[in-house]
């Protein structure tokens, strides 16, 4: 195997147990003081707001809508529309159980993604605008690792929306699939991912000009 040329190898092996000596020392000390570290003075953190929901949140998102601030909560097939009294203003009931809300500032639309596959958008009354289905890519299935399939990852993951250069759009994230909606709820594209069903969106200025969407999973 290759090994360090002499001249380079002699003042490491001169150096090294110092070196490795006095780490060992740093880290004795720093075990010694652990826990001991005062207190960081940070000024405390009072709630603002509070509201009963009668049941565990699994996503949120704020309205900025006509009517003023809401916070839309989302617990098991429903989504409460809190004001910023923490009163619940209003609640919206879907079919399927929610994974995820998302609020579209253009069309003044809320969205809602649910594990049965729907993404329903909901207008500032409350009520249905549009629903759409989504589906898993064709190149995702002819990929057969079905582990990475919709029967193993089911429903709405994520949504997210924003300008690509031709208008809003919604971006519904699912098993290693995204899909482009336009604000009528169309599809105007969909487009494997690989490997994961996306959950954050985010729209950013490319180097070379123009836009492009970053994805997490």
């Amino acid at each position: 195997g290759a090994q360090p040329a002499t001249a380079a190898l002699k003042p490491l092996v001169a150096t090294l147990p110092g070196t490795v000596a006095a780490a060992r020392e740093q880290y004795a000390a720093r075990l010694q003081t652990l826990g001991q570290e005062p207190p960081l003075a940070a000024p405390e953190m009072a709630p603002v707001l509070t509201g009963d929901v009668g049941g565990k949140p699994v996503a949120s998102a704020v309205i900025a809508g006509s009517n003023g601030p809401r916070l839309a909560v989302a617990v098991g097939k429903t989504i409460h529309l809190l004001g910023p009294d923490g009163q619940t203003v209003r609640t919206i009931a879907t079919d399927g159980d929610l994974r995820v809300v998302h609020w579209w500032p253009e069309p003044k639309l809320l969205l809602a993604g649910c594990a049965d596959e729907q993404v329903i958008a909901f207008d500032e009354a409350g009520q249905v605008r549009w629903r759409f289905t989504s589906e898993m890519d064709k190149a995702v299935w002819e990929a057969g690792k079905q582990y990475w399939f919709k029967s193993a990852h089911p429903g709405i993951h994520g949504l997210g929306t924003g300008d690509l250069g031709n208008g809003t759009l919604c971006f519904v994230g699912s098993a290693c699939t995204i899909e482009f909606l336009d604000p009528t709820g169309k599809l105007v594209k969909r487009t494997p991912v690989f490997w994961g069903p996306g959950r954050q969106f985010l729209v950013t200025d490319k180097p070379g000009g123009g836009k492009q969407l970053l994805q997490a999973r």
